[in-house]
């Protein structure tokens, strides 16, 4: 079970070192390694489901795919040369001078966005669903997506209009509602 999204969808690239010194080519993946940040959507199972008509070998076998515990993890990986390269969301990218983005921007494994998913059995959703419906229409929520420039606008990454449905910037928040 889902939750309805709450963040807008986010694009996914194969990471290299600098420079790429494998000469990773993401069009091919036959035979590589590829490396997956555990808990994160941008798996092996999303490469299989959105690109297998654009990448050959998008169908990755168990045995060259490469669980890492964090994108620190998949770094060491590909330091070590366990991994070809890595796929992860440019969410976490963004910035950062240890890694080289060796693929263009691929299209988001959740095209409507990023959701909360829960267990069926669990009932976390029949209170954070009418939760995040009433601070998404409040002006509170213009305000926490005005801080992500207010507060951590020098800071590598995505902004509020990548990120927030609806956000309307700066002149709707300092303007008043």
């Amino acid at each position: 079970m889902h939750s309805d999204e709450y963040e807008k969808s986010i694009t996914q690239v194969f990471v290299s070192l600098p420079g790429n010194p494998g000469n990773f080519d993401y069009r091919d993946l036959t035979g590589k390694k590829i490396g997956f940040v555990d808990g994160f959507s941008s798996s092996e199972q999303c490469v299989a489901d959105n690109y297998a008509d654009t990448i050959i070998g998008a169908d990755i076998p168990p045995e060259n795919v490469v669980r890492c515990p964090g994108i620190d993890g998949c770094i060491q990986a590909l330091r070590n040369n366990e991994i070809d390269a890595f796929f992860i969301s440019t969410a976490v990218t963004g910035g950062r001078t240890d890694v080289e983005v060796v693929s263009e921007l691929l299209p988001s494994c959740w095209p409507g966005g990023c959701a909360l998913m829960a267990r069926k059995d669990s009932c976390v959703l029949e209170w954070f669903q009418p939760a995040l419906k009433k601070l998404m229409s409040s002006p509170e929520y213009e305000e926490i997506c005005q801080n992500i420039i207010d507060e951590h606008g020098d800071q590598p990454g995505r902004g509020p209009d990548e990120m927030c449905f609806k956000f309307r910037g700066n002149d709707n928040i300092k303007g008043g509602q």
